[in-house]
Order: structure tokens, then sequence, then C-alpha cells
């Protein structure tokens, strides 16, 4: 979760974050902060372009926010949800998503994966 809420920070503020502010936001040592903060930016800068997700790809949807008192509507409400995409050994990504229902989880898989090939009329299927 910590991780997740780290990425989170870093798409979202257009200056970067600092170790201190991470260690403010995510509540955990400096030394941790800055460990996932230079982990964060290499990784980025490792990123040549954008590659779509093949295969078998995994999702999960995630509710990020602190913790709210029970009041009228979902526990859920005004928390960013955060969609993870997961090819089978493979590339993760994460994207940040207005809502989740069926139609905009569905865009965000079809945007970051490509379709599974289709079986040709050369391929024997065994019955």
């Amino acid at each position: 979760m910590v991780w997740f809420y780290a990425i989170y920070l870093f798409v979202t503020t257009r200056h970067g974050v600092s170790g201190r502010e991470l260690q403010r936001q995510l509540g955990v040592t400096y030394k941790c902060a800055y460990r996932i903060g230079m982990q964060i930016r290499k990784l980025i800068a490792n990123v040549d372009e954008f590659v779509a997700l093949k295969g078998h790809v995994e999702t999960d949807e995630h509710f990020q926010g602190g913790r709210m008192p029970r009041t009228e509507g979902k526990p859920r409400d005004n928390k960013t949800i955060i969609v993870g995409l997961k090819e089978r050994d493979g590339i993760v990504r994460a994207e940040v998503a207005p809502d989740t229902t069926t139609k905009t989880l569905r865009r965000i898989v079809l945007e970051t994966s490509s379709p599974a090939p289709r079986p040709t009329s050369t391929t024997a299927i065994a019955y």
C-alpha cells in the first residue's frame, strides 16, 4: 500500500516529491522514504516507451485514502481509485480511475493491453 501511494504522489505532483515529503505522507522513516523515492525515480528513468501488456492480464482496483467516519454514502466516497494491471510473470501498471464502472475498467484494460491472438483455421482444437 505504501508503494502505491508513493507512486500516486509522484504521478500527481508537478515537480516531483522530496524524501521528507514522502516521510511525512507515508509515515515511514526518512531512510525508507528516500529509498522508495530513489527506486521510483530509477524505474521512471528506465522506461523507454509504452509497451502494451500481452498474454494473461490480471486487474484489481484499490481505494486509496485515509480513514473516514461512517456517514451517508459509501465509506469509499472521496477516495482515489487506483487500478492495477499485471501481466502474468511480467510488467505491472497502475492508473488512477474516475470510478469502478465496467465501462471505465474495460476502457483502461483495452488501452493498456493488446488483444489476445485469435486461433487460426490451421490450429487444431482437441475435444
